[in-house]
């Protein structure tokens, strides 16, 4: 009885997601563009749209959330870097879709909040709500796996607003702290500094009280 109410449980929760989310969305889509026709029509086809210019969909991420080049892909071509904000924009809107109706999906949601920090919005609508879920699902991925993620964050660093990147630092420093030189030398920001420091201070007191 009891694994009965729990899967009952499940798919109502999930019912209720995907109906909040669709519902967020569209109060979202409204907010920002419902003051132009032509817009609304363009972001409602994009939202119902599959194919993306770099031959790689938010398709393929949740079908296989562990394919870590996947996340990626959608954000940094293969011949041309970085896809430009003009692009990400677009695919803020296409993922949409793809949030509503996959809950716990670590790649989706990865590159969700990625999204959101491109565009100087990691604090609007669950930008970093959704980054940080996806990190709670990355402390069980293989070591590589987490650096391959790392390192290829570190490539989008340089197309953020400040701001983005500031936040975006700080969980990285939290999440990878035997990373921060290499954090340090991707951004050079006076928080990545301030870590450092307090870093080497910690080991010297160490050091000084092992002679002592």
């Amino acid at each position: 009885m009891g694994l009965v109410r729990n899967m009952l449980q499940r798919q109502y929760d999930d019912i209720a997601y995907k109906r909040r989310e669709n519902i967020k969305t569209v109060y979202e889509l409204c907010r920002d563009h419902g003051h132009d026709n032509e817009a609304m029509k363009k972001e409602f086809e994009l939202y119902f749209s599959h194919e993306t210019d770099n031959g790689r969909s938010f398709g393929d991420i949740a079908e296989k959330p562990g394919e870590i080049k996947y996340w990626f892909e959608m954000l940094i071509s293969k011949d041309e870097g970085f896809v430009g904000l003009e692009y990400v924009q677009a695919l803020k809107t296409q993922q949409r879709r793809y949030l509503e109706e996959y809950r716990d999906n670590s790649g989706l949601n990865y590159v969700s909040g990625l999204i959101h920090l491109l565009l100087g919005e990691f604090e609007l609508d669950d930008g970093r709500q959704r980054l940080e879920l996806a990190l709670r699902s990355i402390k069980q991925f293989e070591e590589k796996d987490r650096l391959s993620i790392l390192y290829n964050s570190q490539k989008l660093m340089d197309y953020m607003p400040e701001q983005s990147k500031d936040s975006f630092m700080k969980i990285l420093y939290r999440e990878y702290p035997n990373k921060s030189i290499e954090l340090y030398e991707a951004a050079k920001s006076d928080y990545g500094l301030s870590v450092l420091v307090d870093q080497f201070t910690g080991r010297l007191k160490l050091a000084i009280g092992g002679v002592n």
